[in-house]
């Protein structure tokens, strides 16, 4: 699916792209890292979670 975002960005004209996903979620980030997304920002305790405080990752992919 990120696939099919990264080509339907660029046939718009955008860019780049901004992702954004919970710290702890390490299957997203490596997904992430497939498409050559870069860590721009970490959020910390931006999240709360069933009372948890969870920190958020940005992630950001130049396109042209």
């Amino acid at each position: 699916m990120l696939a099919h975002l990264i080509e339907t960005a660029k046939t718009f004209g955008l860019r780049a792209l901004l992702g954004r996903t919970l710290e702890r979620n390490v299957g997203a980030i490596k997904n992430f890292d497939v498409f050559e997304f870069r860590r721009v920002a970490t959020l910390r305790e931006l999240s709360r979670i069933r009372g948890e405080w969870h920190n958020d990752i940005w992630l950001w992919k130049q396109l042209r």
